[in-house]
């Protein structure tokens, strides 16, 4: 009995495998190019944003000094090269393994792609401990945990960019250095100060905070003007069923907190520019 074996010709497959081959060195070299073009391009429009921000705020520069670093020395070249090389070296070894996972991997293919996850294990954690109760560790162990998904605008993408410059929760958020965010942060100055309003608020009264935003209360500039009456103080104590005597010594530290005033002074510069800006659009 004569054995007839076929050859299946795949004329692509040559190209196919040099196409992958160029796919991972575009991807994997993709972070070097994003940093020589931040540190090219995005750093000078950086520094004049600051820079505008700083004369607005009405900062000193002798503060400035002392609460944060130059701009140059923030972002300085050298501090990319650890992070880049070993971002790429990562990157090289995921991406070979998703799309040559086919040819290494005889069982399942799929289960290259696990390797992913230690691209970015901070996103994988987070994701992990709010989806499943079983990550997450014994609530009656610990003090209340102020997660930062309870401010209002915050997601999950702000809250992998806040843990960088570590943030990881509203405590955290409430008593940062809001010059230092202003700089190492990529998001709108006037949203910075409304999340640090609204951390402070989270901070004094934790669970109660839904009461408060129900009836309109959601960051410290909204509580600050009813604690100067008595009368308002008491129907709002009344209104969300909080101790009046509670509400007093909150209104109290409010008062004594240096950063609440300054948080103060920024909101009213920066709406003030908010405007002129719309009006300017007009």
């Amino acid at each position: 009995m004569e054995i007839v074996s076929y050859v299946v010709d795949e004329p692509f497959a040559e190209s196919t495998r040099y196409f992958k081959i160029a796919l991972v060195a575009f991807l994997s070299t993709f972070m070097i190019f994003s940093a020589v073009s931040f540190l090219l391009f995005r750093i000078k429009k950086k520094e004049a944003e600051y820079e505008k921000l700083v004369r607005v705020l009405g900062i000193s520069n002798n503060e400035v000094e002392f609460s944060t670093r130059a701009i140059g020395e923030e972002y300085a070249s050298g501090d990319y090269l650890l992070p880049l090389a070993f971002v790429t070296t990562v990157c090289l070894f995921g991406f070979s393994m998703l799309l040559f996972g086919a040819d290494l991997v005889s069982l399942n293919p799929g289960k290259s792609n696990m390797l992913l996850t230690g691209m970015l294990p901070n996103n994988a954690l987070i994701y992990l401990r709010e989806r499943f109760r079983i990550f997450s560790e014994n609530s009656n162990d610990r003090s209340h945990d102020l997660p930062l998904q309870m401010i209002e605008g915050i997601n999950m993408f702000h809250k992998v960019r806040l843990g960088e410059v570590g943030i990881d929760n509203a405590q955290n958020l409430a008593e940062a250095n809001v010059i230092e965010l202003f700089l190492k942060t990529p998001f709108n100055p006037s949203q910075l100060v409304d999340w640090v309003a609204q951390a402070k608020l989270y901070v004094y009264f934790k669970e109660d905070i839904e009461k408060l935003r129900r009836i309109g209360i959601r960051t410290i500039f909204d509580l600050c003007p009813l604690c100067e009456h008595q009368e308002q103080l008491a129907q709002l104590a009344e209104e969300v069923r909080i101790s009046k005597l509670s509400l007093e010594m909150i209104c109290d530290r409010l008062r004594a907190d240096n950063g609440v005033a300054r948080l103060y002074q920024f909101h009213g510069l920066l709406s003030t520019m908010d405007v002129m800006k719309e009006t300017s659009t007009l």
